[in-house]
């Protein structure tokens, strides 16, 4: 698949937020999932914020939202943050895609790493992630309001550019 990952646009805040409606819809019965719970998160507020900082990209084929991720700036490292392909899109290599846009996006930062976490057990991500080189850096467990503790698995990836 040859789609394009852009920069999201404020016009465009009410089709994401449909497109993770759709993700989290076809996750409830997966085996592998982020236990993402629509409305609390991914929430449109923080999906609004995301683009208003210029953070949110988007993955677009055949003028379809396809893909979408979060990509926050710290300074010296960026952070991966909702990172979603659409159902009807998976198993295309559009993981690939959004990671390799992934990386772009922090050497333009010159950003000298990137992090991120997932639920632990959820094997398609993880698999996705160590194919790119992110390395398994801990685990953390958080609080989630309408699910409880989650375990998270931490990794990171580390440029060459600096």
């Amino acid at each position: 698949m040859n789609a394009e990952v852009k920069l999201a646009e404020i016009e465009e805040l009410n089709l994401i937020y449909n497109f993770y409606r759709i993700v989290c819809k076809a996750l409830e019965n997966e085996k592998y999932t982020p236990l993402w719970v629509i409305g609390s998160h991914p929430c449109i507020k923080d999906i609004e914020n995301h683009i208003n900082n210029n953070e949110m990209y988007i993955a677009v084929y055949d003028n379809k939202i396809v893909g979408a991720m979060a990509v926050t700036n710290h300074n010296d490292y960026s952070a991966l943050h909702l990172l979603a392909i659409h159902p009807d899109y998976r198993k295309q290599h559009l993981g690939k895609e959004m990671m390799k846009k992934l990386l772009q996006i922090a050497e333009e930062r010159e950003n000298h790493k990137i992090i991120l976490d997932v639920v632990k057990g959820n094997l398609p991500a993880e698999k996705l992630y160590n194919q790119f080189g992110f390395k398994f850096t801990g685990e953390k467990w958080e609080f989630i309001e309408q699910i409880g503790n989650v375990c998270f698995n931490t990794y990171e990836f580390i440029l060459d550019n600096k």
